[in-house]
Parts: C-alpha cells; sequence; structure tokens
C-alpha cells in the first residue's frame, strides 16, 4: 500500500511538472521582434509590435510590389513559418500571412497573423490631417472632405500637419486670403506667407518608420479666418486622379479692454512695448523698423537705439534709421584725448629738460677749480690785489 502511494505521488509530481513546464512554454515562446519591409525600406505594422499582440496589419504604398518578413523569437524558442524570400502582392490586392513562435523540441507554439494590402495608386485620401494647437470639426476621416478648426489668440500661424496615404502622393496646399475685422491680407502676411512656403516640402522624420509626418505654415491675423485647400494627387501616373479637402481656420481676437497682440507675450495688451508700435491695421504690436527704438510706424522712427563702439545711428529722412560704421577716432575717442594730453605734458616735460640742458652749455661758462670761470678772469684778480 505504501508503495502504491509512492507511485502515485510521483505520478502525480511528473504531471505537474509537465503542466507548469508547459505553461512556462506558453508564456515564454513568443516572437522578440517582428518586422516588415520593401527591400531596405520599413513597412508599419498596426499595432505597434509587442511580443503579447498576436493579429497585425500592414499596407504596401503603390510602388511596393513585394514586402519581406524578419522575425526573431525569445531565447529558447524558435521562429517557425517565415518566409525566406519577398512575397509578391499584386497592387490593390491584399495577402494573408502566418508565423509562429515555438519552443525547441515541442509542438507548443503561438501564431502571429499578419494581414498585407497593397494599394493600388488611385488614393487621393490622407493618412492623417491635423491643425497643431487645434481641434478638427468634424474628427479627421479620410473619406470626409470638409473640415473646421479654432485656433487660440497666442498662435500667429496655421501649422497644417499631415501624414500621406501613399508615398508616392503628391500634395499641395494653399491659403485663401485671410477675412475678418481686418479685412483684406496685409502685406506682412502676404510677404511672411511666401517665405514659409519656399520650404513647405521640406519633411520632418519623426522615427525609421514607413510614414512621417510634413508639415506647413500659414501666418493668420487674431480675430481673422483663413480658408485652406489641400490638393492631393494619387501616387500612380498612368491613373491620375486628384482630391481635395478643404479646412476653415478661426483665430480667436482680442477684447475691446485689450485690443492689441503682443507677439513677445503672445497675449492681448492695451500698450505695445520698446521697439514696436500699434499697428491699427491688424490689431497687433509690430516691431520698429530695423535700429530704431521708438517709432509711432514702420517708417516713422523717432528715436534711434544707443550707440555702439562700433556703430553710429542717425535717423534718416525716410523715417529709417541707418547705422554708421564708427572709425578708429570715433570708436577709442576718449582712449584717444587721453592719450594726446598725455603725450602733450611728457612733450613739454621734455622741451623744458632740453632747454636746461642748451642754456647750461652754451649761457654759463666753465668754471675752473677754484671758482673762477676762465683764467683771464684770475688774472685780473691777481694784478688788482698785487696793485
Amino acid at each position: 500500500m505504501t508503495s502504491l502511494s509512492s507511485f502515485a505521488f510521483r505520478v502525480v509530481r511528473i504531471w505537474t511538472s509537465w503542466l507548469v513546464w508547459s505553461a512556462v512554454a506558453i508564456v515564454q515562446c513568443q516572437l522578440e521582434s517582428l518586422h516588415l519591409r520593401f527591400n531596405s525600406k520599413p513597412v508599419d505594422l498596426a499595432p505597434v509590435f509587442q511580443p503579447s499582440t498576436f493579429v497585425y496589419s500592414a499596407t504596401l504604398d503603390w510602388a511596393m510590389d513585394a514586402f519581406s518578413v524578419d522575425a526573431v523569437a525569445h531565447p529558447g524558442c524558435e521562429a517557425d513559418k517565415v518566409p525566406f524570400r519577398a512575397i509578391s502582392v499584386p497592387k490593390g490586392e491584399t495577402y494573408q500571412i502566418t508565423i509562429f513562435a515555438k519552443a525547441q523540441n515541442s509542438t507548443v507554439t503561438q501564431a502571429y497573423a499578419i494581414r498585407v494590402k497593397r494599394l493600388d495608386g488611385t488614393e487621393t485620401e490622407l493618412k492623417t490631417l491635423r491643425i497643431l494647437g487645434a481641434q478638427l470639426s468634424p474628427e479627421f476621416n479620410g473619406g470626409l472632405r470638409e473640415y473646421t478648426a479654432t485656433m487660440v489668440v497666442a498662435l500667429e500661424f496655421v501649422n497644417v500637419a499631415y501624414v500621406l496615404l501613399d508615398a508616392g502622393q503628391k500634395v499641395h496646399i494653399t491659403a485663401a486670403a485671410q477675412t475678418g475685422s481686418g479685412g483684406n491680407v496685409s502685406r506682412r502676411l502676404q510677404m511672411l506667407g511666401e517665405q514659409l512656403q519656399a520650404g513647405a516640402q521640406t519633411a520632418r522624420v519623426t522615427g525609421e518608420v514607413q510614414d512621417f509626418e510634413r508639415t506647413q505654415l500659414f501666418p493668420i491675423d487674431q480675430g481673422h479666418s483663413r480658408r485652406l485647400t489641400v490638393s492631393i494627387e494619387s501616387a500612380d501616373p498612368m491613373s491620375p486622379r486628384d482630391g481635395t479637402y478643404i479646412v476653415t481656420v478661426l483665430r480667436e481676437g482680442c477684447t475691446a479692454a485689450r485690443p492689441l497682440f503682443d507677439p513677445v507675450s503672445r497675449s492681448c495688451v492695451v500698450n505695445c512695448g520698446a521697439g514696436f508700435y500699434e499697428n491699427s491695421e491688424s490689431s497687433r504690436c509690430s516691431r520698429c523698423n530695423a535700429n530704431c527704438a521708438v517709432c509711432a510706424g514702420l517708417l516713422r522712427c523717432e528715436l534711434c537705439r544707443q550707440d555702439t563702439p562700433h556703430l553710429s545711428y542717425i535717423i534718416q529722412q525716410d523715417g529709417s534709421c541707418l547705422g554708421v560704421q564708427s572709425t578708429l577716432l570715433g570708436k577709442y575717442y576718449w582712449w584717444c584725448i587721453s592719450l594726446g594730453i598725455f603725450a602733450a605734458g611728457l612733450l613739454c616735460m621734455l622741451i623744458g629738460v632740453l632747454c636746461q640742458f642748451i642754456c647750461t652749455c652754451c649761457c654759463c661758462p666753465e668754471r675752473d677749480r677754484y671758482g673762477f670761470d676762465t683764467d683771464s678772469e684770475a688774472e685780473i684778480e691777481s694784478e688788482r690785489l698785487l696793485g
């Protein structure tokens, strides 16, 4: 009876150990990393890979005709059913693949399903579209084409951020003339808009990913609105299509109690600070012209900035301040004055010493050791005593 009980105990212990080992194998046998790529270009997984997430989707650009899978399992496990060659996907179609993380010398596996779709090149939708610092209404959906957004008064630029659905798409964004309390667009906004659009296509990479966010800026005055048109051209040049998004952006305005916008503090104020003037056209504090400290307008300078050792500032007839390069004398004026006084004093001293020396040498005859100046004088004195 005792031997039977001991045998049963050993069987239970072995069975328990096997169950524990199986559970550990199931928990630990997962993938450590999983990546999709087209040649050397990454392909995003959605959601972002986590070992405990087992279902994914991915989208190939129209120009990506195949994809490869790179998978690494946790130590002690191995990745199974990973294709060794690139898998071709026709445009507009979907491919389903399943790979496994498997414990070595065991049949316990964990499946990872990936659904890969290739775009057909005629898409005119964006993956994401947003206005930084504002909320789109309604919430962005690639199928909806018109939106509105309201910005706080502290923001001076409409910052449009978007992600392409297909890397081969071409996007062009334009902004209509702003409307509001100020009427037409000021020249300041026109010039600033041209400068900003010169670098509009510069992309900011947010990581080593398939898609990244691009941004473009448009200036807007407080209390005004601008209508933005986002035009998208499809990726396939043989089947060109065009799509458009319309976004109307409103920037909040200052109140009657504080009617001017201060770009330094980014808030509404009553009076402008030094170096700025009240711009009634745009209801803001605008910066004075270059080198001007106090002004009543862009070309109405009343006081130039303080002179420096290198530059002197002079008000011109057209109301601007001209910076003139200082000469060496002007730059070290007081040094030169001090040096001149010292040199004049030293020169006077030298002249006095020289005069005294000349007088001593030329005007006073040499005296002998008895105190007489010359031999003739000594003889005259001797004759007088003898006589």
